[in-house]
């Protein structure tokens, strides 16, 4: 029911990560993508108990999921951009170290392979970033009040694909929150990658890094923008 609810509301539905208990060291997406996310580690001990299912703990060092590459996480062609939604469900041990939720974002490489970037900053900011790879620019938004620890909050994300700071909005349990643009260069439009999608972690410039710390109930990609009525309705 859970899920039928969720699908009607995200429309064009690219991932739906939502593990069950019986889940060890992979989780099958729930949209009908049903991509395989692969974990570091065994997550059989890590689960608690959520409503009618289960969050996930992760301990902000090592733990962590991907998923293979494939066209449906990307949403630029270097020319253009298409719009896209990020909804998430967490519950943060600590806020006050950057902390990955879900990214598609790879430093490592001769040319870095950086798309977007979904996490909390430094000073427990929800933050956004989307980068324009060959203009070495980007743009984003951020909410200037650090999110409470050990306390649950449904988050989300939206960009209309516009190319601008103001096609993004931030959402905190189904109101607006954003204040504040991420931003630096030109940007003209963010690039297909041969990068993984990352939960939970991303891939900086060292190595993997900026693990989340805290419990993740489940999180939600697609290729629409959600409007603030369709956030209350998945709040709900």
């Amino acid at each position: 029911e859970f899920l039928g609810s969720l699908e009607e509301v995200l429309g064009d539905v690219r991932s739906i990560w939502l593990p069950k208990r019986s889940n060890t060291t992979t989780t099958t997406d729930a949209s009908r993508n049903a991509q395989t996310w692969t974990y570091d580690a065994t997550i059989a001990s890590r689960f608690t108990v959520l409503g009618s299912g289960a969050a996930v703990d992760f301990n902000g060092t090592t733990q962590e999921a991907d998923a293979p590459d494939a066209n449906l996480y990307s949403f630029g062609d270097s020319a253009i951009d298409q719009p896209f939604s990020v909804v998430v469900l967490i519950n943060p041990d600590t806020v006050n170290a950057v902390r990955t939720i879900l990214a598609k974002w790879n430093e490592t490489t001769a040319t870095p392979l950086r798309e977007w970037w979904f996490y909390m900053d430094a000073t427990g900011y929800p933050s956004i970033e989307l980068w324009d790879e060959s203009a070495d620019g980007q743009i984003g938004r951020e909410h200037q009040v650090a999110l409470t620890a050990s306390t649950w909050v449904l988050l989300g994300v939206t960009y209309n694909g516009t190319g601008a700071n103001t096609g993004i909005r931030i959402y905190k349990n189904a109101a607006q929150v954003d204040n504040a643009n991420v931003s630096s260069g030109t940007y003209t439009a963010m690039e297909n990658s041969v990068t993984l999608p990352t939960l939970a972690f991303h891939i900086g410039a060292a190595a993997t890094e900026e693990f989340w710390d805290g419990k993740i109930g489940f999180i939600a990609l697609t290729a629409k923008v959600l409007s603030v009525d369709e956030m209350w309705e998945i709040k709900e």
